[in-house]
């Protein structure tokens, strides 16, 4: 038996005013549903790991928030074709294509 059609009937078997708080809930709740972030803000969290919330880093490894996207993109790209020493960000920069690394660059180059 299709289970939305057992919640549709549950929804239309209550009060009105459980109908209400339920409308209220789904109105309230719908926009934190519907806020699915883009393959790009996925891409980019993953270097909210070492590099701190929004690339704003705590520690010893560098910020990325609000640096020129030229040097950023420049950097990656380095990291990329072994040409920038670093610890492990020449691993993860060989996971993305060199368009996905200009797009990160520009994520985090936008943020204010």
């Amino acid at each position: 038996m299709n289970t939305s059609i057992i919640c549709l009937g549950s929804v239309l078997q209550m009060s009105i005013g459980k109908q209400m708080i339920f409308s209220m809930g789904l109105f309230l709740f719908t926009p934190a549903l519907l806020a699915v972030p883009s393959s790009l803000e996925i891409q980019a969290n993953t270097c909210n790991v070492c590099h701190g919330e929004e690339g704003l880093s705590q520690g010893s490894v560098p910020s990325l928030k609000a640096k020129p996207i030229a040097y950023l993109e420049q950097v990656l790209l380095a990291f990329k074709a072994d040409k920038q020493v670093g610890t492990i960000m020449n691993r993860v920069a060989k996971g993305f294509t060199d368009e996905e690394l200009t797009a990160i660059a520009h994520y985090y180059a936008e943020l204010k």
